[in-house]
């Protein structure tokens, strides 16, 4: 309860007002009614059908989506900071330029959903399904993705800086310039992953399959390979100072 209570005094602060203090702004706080549900900062939507509605632009600040299903919905540009989205169904759903910075989407499925300059910062998705996702220029420095299904996503020139994709399956995953810099990438999976001119500066890439996988021009200094397959890996051009090899 404690716990809830910080988070909602930083999410009104988000909201431009004070914990204890006075309201805030009328465009923020404002209801709106989808489906029978009330779309609002703080909402309970647990388990709510809210597939294919048009969410967009929406502040669902601190809301309660957790096993929701949003299939097909478009929330792009929506405010779903500290949004609880354990177990939501988001397959194809619009996320383009939604702010999901320290969302809790353990376990979601965003298989197919287009997040491109989405803000996932400090979010935890371990488990999520990624799938197919569109994550291009996506900003995720310190998001948790552990155990994350990104085949096939699209991740490129997203920031993943400091972020954890330990056990992360990358397989076939598009990483064309994306900034990995410090990012741990421990066993992940990352077979036939095009990470052409990709910056994994100092990341740990220890006991990753990284067969097939395209690293031409990236830079690898100071990264961490023990361990990690290389077989068919094209490192043409690859910045290696440093380089701890397999």
């Amino acid at each position: 309860m404690k716990r809830f209570k910080v988070i909602s005094c930083v999410a009104i602060l988000f909201l431009g007002a004070a914990c204890g203090g006075d309201s805030a702004p009328n465009q923020t706080t404002q209801t709106t009614i989808v489906l029978g549900y009330s779309i609002k900062p703080f909402s309970d939507l647990k388990e709510a059908k809210l597939a294919g509605t048009d969410l967009s632009a929406t502040f669902l600040v601190g809301a309660d989506l957790t096993g929701a299903d949003l299939t097909g919905a478009d929330l792009s540009n929506a405010e779903l900071i500290f949004t609880s989205l354990i177990d939501a169904n988001l397959i194809n759903a619009n996320l383009t330029g939604t702010n999901l910075s320290f969302t809790d989407g353990r376990n979601a499925n965003f298989t197919g959903a287009i997040m491109v300059g989405a803000n996932l910062v400090g979010a935890d998705l371990r488990g999520a399904k990624l799938a197919l996702a569109n994550l291009t220029n996506a900003q995720m420095t310190r998001v948790n993705l552990v155990a994350v299904y990104l085949t096939n996503a699209f991740l490129t020139g997203a920031n993943l800086i400091s972020a954890n994709l330990a056990n992360t399956e990358l397989v076939s995953a598009d990483l064309v310039g994306a900034y990995l810099i410090n990012a741990d990438l421990t066993l992940s999976d990352a077979r036939d992953a095009n990470m052409h001119n990709a910056n994994l500066t100092g990341a740990n890439l220890r006991g990753a399959d990284l067969r097939g996988a395209d690293l031409t021009g990236a830079n690898l200094t100071n990264a961490d390979l023990t361990g990690a397959n290389i077989t068919d890996t094209d490192l043409t051009g690859a910045d290696l100072t440093g380089t701890k090899m397999p």
